[in-house]
């Protein structure tokens, strides 16, 4: 990302511009978290489909493992935002 005078002047594509935004916003609407409020599960991928709580969203997943994200926030009214935009991009 190129940003000049806190405008963002360069950052790959339109698609991945949108893509950037959609995510700020909802770090916007979750309150602004931090490293802190996330947490991350490893799965191996020999125990088959990881089943997700409500809270969480399934990451990389390799030969090996699943990574499994979840995150308080210190508002948790943007979750369901945070969910949907993370399922879509799996």
């Amino acid at each position: 990302m190129l940003c000049y005078d806190r405008q963002i002047v360069g950052f790959g594509s339109d698609v991945e511009i949108n893509r950037f935004l959609r995510w700020r916003s909802i770090w916007f609407d979750l309150g602004c978290p931090m490293s802190e409020h996330f947490a991350l599960r490893a799965v191996p991928a020999s125990a088959g489909q990881a089943t997700l709580r409500p809270d969480e969203w399934l990451g990389e997943r390799t030969e090996a493992y699943q990574l499994i994200w979840s995150v308080k926030p210190p508002r948790p009214e943007g979750l369901p935002r945070l969910i949907q935009e993370a399922r879509r991009a799996a």
